[in-house]
């Protein structure tokens, strides 16, 4: 009776956050994404976690420590969390890009999941929608085909120069991605922080300190969705 009550007050948990959107960093609401499933937690091992993305991965403009890898792992520890997690992130790198150093960039690390959060510089550079959604789901089939859990991270662009069409059709792209391939979807990577000039370097593009700050809060409160902690 305990463990369904655990599992019913989980769903309910799972419901509310993609239902009503993360709180903190002043989100507002936001349509409901693909579900999130439950990691399988490996037995007596730390639990390592590749982020494979771009320069908002990277760290871009800022301090190693300050590169959101390194801000989620310590929120993850000072939680209670077991983990490692590697930072993957090249600057300028595409969902091409992503898929050819899979074997360099997250093979390497034999991680137990996978954060993808690539497609930015796809559509600022003009990559056809179809031809990203095409090299994010052979990312998703080569982790899966390593047993490696995968969250998708999905982004809502607002870039001056780019058509809203383009903008829209990425998002949406990435949203129904996740929810075809049945992985775990982590939606609004940067919300709340590209329209924030005090968030942003003076680039107006990349994440300062506070705006990974706000970045990590986000993602972290879905990974404790998706991650047990040992009893």
């Amino acid at each position: 009776m305990a463990g369904s009550i655990d599992m019913i007050r989980y769903f309910l948990s799972v419901c509310l956050l993609v239902g009503f959107g993360l709180a903190g960093c002043g989100q507002t609401p936001q349509p409901k994404p693909p579900k999130l499933e439950r990691f399988i937690m490996p037995e007596d091992e730390t639990i390592k976690i590749v982020i494979l993305g771009d320069s908002l991965t990277a760290g871009y403009g800022l301090h190693k420590e300050q590169a959101l890898p390194n801000v989620v792992e310590r929120r993850l520890k000072a939680d209670g969390f077991d983990v490692e997690v590697y930072n993957s992130g090249i600057s300028g790198d595409t969902t091409g890009g992503g898929y050819l150093r899979y074997d360099s960039s997250v093979a390497v690390h034999r991680p137990h999941m996978l954060i993808i959060a690539l497609a930015t510089n796809d559509f600022l550079s003009g990559v056809p929608v179809e031809k990203a959604r095409e090299n994010l789901a052979a990312i998703i089939t080569r982790a899966r085909t390593d047993s490696v859990f995968v969250v998708l991270v999905g982004i809502e662009p607002d870039f001056s120069g780019v058509p809203d069409k383009v903008q829209r059709d990425y998002s949406t792209m990435l949203t129904e991605l996740a929810r075809e391939k049945n992985i775990s979807f982590h939606p609004g990577f940067m919300k709340d922080v590209w329209d924030d000039p005090d968030m942003l370097l003076l680039d107006g593009l990349h994440p300062n300190a506070d705006g990974v700050d706000c970045m990590a809060e986000n993602l972290v409160e879905t990974l404790k969705l998706l991650i047990k902690l040992p009893e």
